[in-house]
């Protein structure tokens, strides 16, 4: 893997972790379920296998919570 992509990829989780403490903060949007935390990960460009490791779930399961955020 060149530098390049290893700073890309360093940048997208730290962007990743900077949405989900903003989501936190701000009204407990998580704790709600206004918002998926699948999808703001996704949004930030993190690849649906990325977002089920650091979640701890599994990619189908993932790939679903994205699917049906898009209808």
């Amino acid at each position: 893997m060149n530098d390049s992509k290893t700073l890309e990829n360093i940048e997208k989780k730290l962007s990743a972790i900077l949405a989900v403490l903003v989501l936190l903060g701000d009204e407990g949007l998580l704790k709600s379920k206004k918002v998926k935390l699948e999808v703001v990960l996704d949004k930030i460009g993190l690849e649906s296998k990325d977002i089920a490791t650091l979640l701890g779930k599994g990619l189908p399961a993932v790939q679903k919570t994205l699917q049906r955020a898009k209808k």
